[in-house]
């Protein structure tokens, strides 16, 4: 009977057999069971992290494309009697599910966002996916989550790859300029627009504004010439002369003189 008592340390569980099936499971602290070969007793770390290296695969991406991609799982046992009977080999069977969900998980991505920004996604994608299947295989696990450890071109491709990727960080940087360049004269060409459109606005009000003031002064001439033509006349004749008097020479010549005049000014035609 003594042979039975046993001790369950902190951060681990025992899971009792007898005659060979799980019993019970028993948690920390001292026990007692039936002697061997009735009962027997195995302990499980459960708060221990566990990893599976799934190992280095060349997958096929959605584009047709190889990656070359090695992925660590974490994981924690939670059924610790599950866990040693659910499979003969828990990692064994946690191995193939990685790989087998990290194979379709990729068919389902291109490569350039694989290798950029869906890595992140990827991990989570991958967990969730193998974390289910473990729970509908019963093997007492809880998926703590799955890191990419490398996630690369095949070794024959990489620097056709790191051109691509030289090229597109390229094209984005051209992108980005462009954007700045824009952003820059977009203001100033709205701001030159702007101006332009009010002087023109304003150009367009001082010729408006002038025409009808010639218009009102046309029919308030017309008005006078129909009420008194000859007094209008007259006083288009003074105004006429007024105007021409400061810009016309008067000369006088004797008979059969000869007056010769300068050659007209760059710009003005003979008089």
């Amino acid at each position: 009977m003594a042979s039975g008592l046993y001790r369950v340390e902190a951060g681990e569980a025992a899971v009792v057999y007898r005659f060979g099936a799980a019993r019970a499971v028993e948690r920390s602290g001292l026990h007692l069971r039936a002697p061997w070969p009735i009962e027997a007793h195995t302990q499980v770390a459960i708060n221990e992290v566990r990893r599976v290296e799934g190992g280095r695969q060349r997958l096929l991406t959605a584009d047709t494309n190889l990656i070359e991609l090695e992925l660590v799982l974490q994981y924690t046992v939670q059924d610790p009697a599950a866990w040693l009977v659910g499979a003969a080999d828990p990692d064994a069977a946690l191995r193939g599910l990685l790989m087998a969900e990290a194979t379709a998980a990729v068919g389902q991505q291109v490569v350039d966002e694989l290798l950029t920004t869906g890595r992140a996604e990827l991990e989570r994608h991958v967990a969730e996916r193998v974390g289910a299947a473990a729970a509908a295989l019963q093997l007492g696990v809880r998926v703590g989550g799955v890191e990419v450890k490398d996630l690369s071109p095949p070794a024959p491709v990489r620097d056709a790859f790191t051109d691509v990727s030289s090229a597109r960080g390229d094209r984005e940087t051209l992108a980005l300029g462009a954007d700045g360049y824009v952003s820059q004269a977009l203001p100033a060409a709205r701001g030159l627009a702007a101006t332009q459109r009010s002087a023109a606005q304003a150009t367009a009000a001082a010729r408006v504004a002038q025409a009808r003031g010639d218009v009102a002064r046309f029919e308030a001439l017309r008005a006078a010439h129909a009420a008194a033509p000859g007094a209008t006349r007259n006083r288009l004749w003074v105004d006429s002369l007024g105007r021409l008097r400061g810009q016309t020479r008067v000369q006088s010549l004797p008979a059969g003189a000869v007056l010769e005049l300068p050659p007209p000014a760059a710009g003005r035609s003979a008089p």
